[in-house]
């Protein structure tokens, strides 16, 4: 007491912990007055743990909420130990402050929520808490809560890595038992999903003054076992079954100025539900974000449906699936797609269009959708129903058969409910499109369209869906037709909606897309952006939408050739998901991208790698006839072409043609394959066959739009053969055709456009302009390397063009 520490004098101690304490100090040096609080390590402990305390004075100088305590000042003492200068927060814990108070239920949802927008920020800024107990949590007398202590917070910015690999270090394990997550306990990633259970701990704790886990007297062994694997006590429950609180039934119901019975029926219901929601084991299946979570207390306090209570019915349904897996094969990806997709699309896609009459406008709602909830889980039920072997007789119904079997029903049953219908034409639809059964999606979006457009002529978030689901379907084969219902989707969500609604978003990502695939890629990249700018700003979105809007955003970023940007978003993606299965299709499109981005970098063993398992999986869930297939297949063998693994690169090529053959697949698709055989002729010498294929691509192109994104690929590569073949006028010809469209997409300082440099001026070498050609070839080449590097065969090549360059005789002026 009494040190000098900076220009604050310490005046008593606040808190200890086992690695440090928190002083109470004041201003010493006469400028002003001021009290704050002094962060300190305990002397003596080693390196690493004061590594700590830094790395918490860099996690709080990036961090500004009212709600979270502030960084004033940081430094070190003469014997070098780190320490923190925070803003003095004069207050108790939470749940002292809530029991001295008093405070009611929704009294404390309220301050509950304030915290919950603190950890939001702080998770917005790629920060995990991960320590989240009462005791750092400290409301001042003004009734603001301020959360303290990031000591063992976690960043996941991969950008802070060196900084940050103490922490995440599997052997050490900084918590606090009983207010840690599951995957905290079991030493699994942690991601802000554990921040979201301990938040459902401290909540849990504060309605019911008890803990969800008897603690007393356990060792850590049988505390991991009971929160990694026992169910949590429903809140309601606990008054009745005994638990550990310190207080009777009575004291903690007087604390919440309530009584015990009117206590327990406050924690029924959709309170309990989203309590016991943030407390899953399963990390996916909690709230997608801590700001989904305190907006469902909000819709609760609202007296509003809450999404917590919309998981029932479909995991009844999961696990119903679950116990047929072999009939059913795919069935838990379509139950959990169906029910889930089409309950909560027909429960939100009316809308109450006047305020006159509004309770008995919201008591006949309430009745048509829960009688057409009903009926959709009736239908679904006896749809899965179809996989009993009591009813199927010995038969084993794929998941395919399954969702088959629904498209017909769809039509014949469900009676004068034609809007039921539609929607769950759209929801089926959007499975087939998923499963790249593109023929069969079609019939059944464009008939829901159809029905809402035409037939009902209602405007509602349903049909915006449908619209989006159609301009995906157009994606395939005609960018018009798929911008016009994009466009459709957004002034059908702006009207409904309004204008920053996450049905705006999801038409913007659309549009990107559109954009990208005629190769604009600064009207892709704005839409992108502006689709992830209205997703931070709603909060409340599932991650799987932000998580397709930046795969988009990272594969138009790799277009332009800016391939660290790429892998950065795929790599911070993939370990937010790492708990997804791996036949989980998102995490599968991820992985391709991520494939194709390393391949760009030049990283080709990675990529191949990633290649072959990719279509391990592809092959799992879709099927070995399917457009996803064709794809990893091409792409898998051009990274083996560039390996020189020549075989193996054909066979490739060959079974992603016949399956395109089968498939019927869109020009500009069978182009690019042809394109890449063609590649693959021309690196084994034979310039022939190369050439015919080239121009068969060329000529399937010509019937497409002029700026396909193939076309340049497509010319480059017939320039490449035409100059090998001694033909330099005709190879002129059309790399100079190819340059134009690569200066925009990717760029003039990327390897494909130094190429078509280099093609260029071999081509005038060729016809004796060497003078002209020197630059061209030598400016190609070092783009060329800068990029790929020097190893591959292609940049031997335009080295071996290099160096037949001869010098250039200069031939002084002569002056008469």
């Amino acid at each position: 007491m009494g040190e000098i520490i900076g220009p604050y004098r310490v005046l008593r101690s606040l808190g200890h912990g086992g690695m440090g304490e928190v002083f109470l100090a004041e201003r010493a040096d006469q400028q002003f007055q001021q009290r704050v609080a002094i962060k300190l390590v305990k002397r003596g402990l080693s390196k690493q743990v004061q590594s700590r305390l830094r790395i918490e004075r860099q996690i709080l100088a990036s961090l500004e909420h009212p709600n979270i305590a502030r960084l004033l000042d940081g430094g070190s003492t003469k014997d070098g130990t780190p320490y923190i200068v925070m803003e003095y927060v004069d207050g108790k814990p939470i749940d002292e402050y809530s029991d001295e108070r008093r405070l009611t239920i929704n009294q404390r949802l309220e301050l509950f929520r304030s915290v919950c927008a603190a950890v939001h920020s702080a998770h917005q800024n790629l920060i995990v808490h991960r320590d989240l107990k009462p005791s750092n949590i400290l409301v001042t007398a003004a009734g603001v809560p301020k959360l303290l202590d990031f000591g063992i917070a976690k960043m996941l910015d991969t950008r802070q890595l060196s900084q940050t690999v103490a922490l995440t270090e599997a052997d050490v394990r900084m918590l606090t038992p009983d207010h840690a997550s599951p995957e905290q306990l079991s030493g699994d990633l942690i991601t802000t999903a554990s921040d979201t259970y301990v938040l459902g701990v401290l909540l849990y704790e504060l309605l019911t003054g008890c803990k969800p886990f008897a603690v007393k007297g356990r060792s850590f062994a049988e505390l991991e076992r009971t929160i990694c694997e026992d169910p949590p006590m429903p809140p309601s429950q606990v008054f009745s079954r005994g638990s550990d609180a310190k207080q009777s039934s009575e004291e903690i119901a007087a604390n919440r100025s309530s009584t015990v019975a009117k206590l327990k029926r406050e924690l029924q219901g959709d309170l309990g539900s989203i309590i016991l929601m943030a407390l899953r084991k399963e990390p996916e299946r909690r709230y997608s974000s801590v700001r989904q979570f305190s907006d469902d207390i909000g819709r609760y306090l609202q007296g509003l449906p809450v999404n917590a209570r919309l998981d029932t019915w479909t995991y009844r349904a999961t696990k119903f699936v679950k116990r047929h897996a072999v009939v059913v094969g795919l069935g838990t990806l379509l139950a959990a797609t169906l029910v889930g997709f089409t309950i909560n699309t027909y429960l939100t896609s009316r809308e109450l269009r006047t305020e006159r009459d509004v309770a008995a406008a919201q008591s006949i709602r309430a009745d048509k959708e829960r009688s057409g909830a009903q009926a959709i889980s009736n239908f679904l039920i006896d749809l899965f129903n179809k996989s009993d072997p009591d009813q199927a007789r010995g038969k084993e119904l794929t998941a395919l058969e399954i969702l088959d079997l629904g498209a017909q029903r769809i039509r014949t049953e469900l009676p004068g409910q034609r809007e039921l219908q539609a929607v769950l034409m759209n929801t089926v639809g959007n499975v087939y499109l998923r499963l790249g059964k593109y023929e069969r999606a079609q019939p059944l979006l464009e008939e829901s369209w159809r029905i809402f457009s035409q037939e009902l002529k209602i405007e509602t978030l349903a049909l915006a869906e449908v619209a989006l689901n159609l301009g995906e379907l157009h994606l395939r084969g005609d960018l018009s037709k798929a911008e016009e219902f994009m466009n459709h989707s957004i002034g059908i969500s702006r009207r409904v909606e309004g204008p920053n609604s996450r049905g705006v978003a999801r038409g913007k990502c659309g549009l990107g897309i559109v954009h990208r695939e005629r190769n604009q890629l600064d009207l892709a990249e704005r839409q992108l952006r502006d689709c992830i700018t209205m997703y931070d700003a709603l909060g409340n979105v599932d991650a799987s939408e932000s998580a397709i809007a930046l795969d988009h955003l990272a594969r138009t970023l790799a277009r332009r050739g800016n391939f660290t940007a790429a892998e950065e978003i795929y790599r911070r993606w993939l370990a937010l998901n790492h708990n997804l299965e791996p036949d989980n299709t998102r995490l599968i499109e991820h992985r391709h991208s991520l494939a194709t981005v390393l391949q760009g970098k030049g990283a080709l063993q990675d990529a191949e790698q990633l290649y072959r398992e990719v279509a391990a999986s592809i092959r799992t869930v879709w099927g070995e006839e399917s457009e996803q297939l064709v794809v990893v297949l091409t792409n898998h063998g051009s990274v083996l072409q560039e390996l020189s693994e020549f075989e193996r690169a054909d066979r490739s090529f060959k079974e992603a043609l016949s399956i395109n053959e089968k498939l019927k697949l869109p020009d500009d698709a069978r182009a690019y394959l042809m394109g890449r055989m063609a590649s693959l002729a021309l690196d084994r010498g034979d310039t022939i066959t190369a050439e015919r294929l080239y121009r068969d691509a060329l000529e399937l192109l010509a019937k497409l739009d002029a700026n396909s994104r193939f076309r340049s690929s497509v010319l480059t590569g017939l320039s490449k053969t035409l100059v090998q073949r001694d033909q330099p006028k005709d190879a002129q010809h059309y790399i100079e055709q190819a340059l134009p469209l690569f200066e925009n997409v990717p760029g003039k300082n990327s390897y494909l456009y130094g190429l078509a440099e280099a093609i260029l001026g071999r081509a005038l070498s060729q016809q004796g302009m060497r003078g002209q050609a020197e630059p061209l070839i030598r400016g190609g080449y070092h783009k060329y390397v800068a990029q790929r590097g020097s190893r591959l065969p292609e940049a031997r090549l335009l080295r071996s063009w290099l160096d037949d360059l001869e010098p250039v005789a200069v031939h002084p002026t002569v002056s008469r």
